[in-house]
């Protein structure tokens, strides 16, 4: 849960050319997957169309548009401290065997 962030974006009318979705939307720099998109952003909100083509969303909803979206966080102090643990955890358990593995 440590990694899912909030952005408000604000988007672009791109006219009644693309259907019904006529609002565009850039993800952000950080963003590896968005989720359900919400009229409040909340995740037990109301839900709205949308889709995702090429770092954009498209959508039924005029900006600003809250998105929540699983981030690409790459420094460890953004890291939750029990995902830490776990992960320290699972690496040591992988390299484990081979440092105490006795060769011929």
């Amino acid at each position: 849960m440590f990694a899912i962030l909030a952005a408000a974006v604000a988007g672009s009318d791109i006219g009644s050319g693309a259907g019904t979705l006529n609002f565009a939307y850039e993800l952000p720099v950080d963003c590896l997957r968005v989720l359900p998109l919400t009229h409040n952003g909340e995740p037990d909100g109301v839900p709205i169309s949308w889709r995702q083509e090429a770092g954009l969303i498209y959508c039924d909803r005029s900006g600003p548009l809250i998105i929540r979206y699983v981030a690409n966080l790459t420094d460890p102090n953004d890291w939750d401290a029990t995902f830490s643990e776990v992960l320290v955890a699972a690496l040591a358990a992988k390299i484990a065997h081979p440092l105490t593995t006795r060769r011929a």
